[in-house]
């Protein structure tokens, strides 16, 4: 399961052959492809009304239960990123803030707004 605190990057699994800074490279990269990525995901359709002809019935059947809408995981998405905003480490602290200047979409400012006035 992959976690996060407010002064590090989430816990990635464990691999012996990589270093700490590569494991929080991969982490910023992620966090700067989900932010840039993020806008395509806000949309008021709902996962049963999603299409998806080629994936077998009983294949949607098990992930659709868990699906949340994709607003609601917009909106978590980002509100973790601000909540690095105040880290004490200063790699998380500095990742947080491109996601959220340079590297988020368009689209997903809305979002971000009022999480910031909040």
């Amino acid at each position: 399961m992959v976690t996060a605190t407010r002064d590090s990057p989430p816990n990635m699994p464990a691999d012996g052959n990589r270093t700490p800074e590569q494991i929080q490279h991969e982490w910023q990269n992620l966090t700067f492809f989900l932010a840039s990525f993020c806008g395509c995901c806000d949309t008021d359709l709902s996962p049963d009304t999603l299409a998806m002809p080629l994936l077998p019935a009983e294949f949607l059947d098990k992930r659709r239960k868990n699906m949340q809408p994709p607003r609601e995981t917009l909106e978590q998405f980002i509100t973790m990123v601000h909540e690095q905003l105040v880290s004490e480490n200063r790699f998380v602290r500095d990742t947080a803030r491109e996601a959220l200047c340079n590297e988020l979409h368009p689209s997903a400012l809305a979002v971000l707004c009022p999480i910031l006035q909040a």
